[in-house]
């Protein structure tokens, strides 16, 4: 469990971080979209958010860490790789299909959703092993 909270804390900083660095560099192509598409979020629901999103993640990779190759961090990044092609892949596709995004906001999207979730893995991993 104690693996689970500080590598799912640590996930989430992660993801934060990269969010809010994503968000600031692509923030002239939130402006380019269609108008009313996107609302300022709350920032307190938008950490908390990062955090379970983190939490989550650990959790899943405590269940599936036997079955993902390779060892320690490099573990964690491919980890981070497949939740990359099940989770964020599908959504951008989804907003593609049913919103009026900028494809270059949607590239954008998935570079850093790859650097995120491979990122957190990898912190993830780094955890999990170090911890006893």
């Amino acid at each position: 469990m104690k693996k689970i909270i500080i590598g799912g804390v640590l996930a989430g900083l992660v993801i934060m971080v990269v969010g809010f660095i994503s968000g600031s560099m692509l923030e002239g192509l939130y402006r380019l979209s269609p108008a009313g598409i996107f609302k300022t979020p709350n920032l307190t629901n938008l950490i908390v958010y990062y955090f379970v999103v983190g939490l989550i993640l650990a959790y899943v990779y405590s269940i599936l860490k036997n079955a993902v190759p390779g060892n320690g961090m490099q573990k964690g990044m491919i980890f981070g790789f497949l939740v990359f092609l099940v989770g964020t892949i599908p959504g951008l596709g989804i907003t593609w299909i049913t919103m009026t995004v900028r494809n270059r906001l949607l590239f954008w999207w998935a570079v850093f959703g790859l650097v995120e979730m491979a990122l957190a893995g990898a912190a993830i991993a780094f955890v999990d092993e170090k911890t006893a």
